[in-house]
């Protein structure tokens, strides 16, 4: 079964879109757009497990420069 997410990403000041753009880079990742509001970046995930979107979010999402912070919220089917 796989887990759905939505990642809502801080970002400096002015990284939005570059954070965007590596994120999109990013596998699993499906989507990734710049908004406005409270976050500055949303990017949908597709993982194959828990510990898998763990690995996607801490190590790669969170690894992009220009990312201060990340709220996850996973989608209940």
């Amino acid at each position: 079964m796989s887990v759905h997410a939505y990642i809502f990403v801080h970002t400096d000041t002015g990284r939005a879109v570059e954070v965007m753009l590596e994120a999109k880079k990013i596998n699993k990742v499906k989507e990734a757009h710049v908004i406005t509001g409270v976050y500055d970046v949303i990017i949908k995930v597709e993982a194959e497990s828990i510990e898998d979107l763990e690995n996607i979010v801490i190590k790669k999402i969170q690894g992009i420069k220009g990312v201060r912070g990340t709220v996850t919220a996973l989608v209940i089917h």
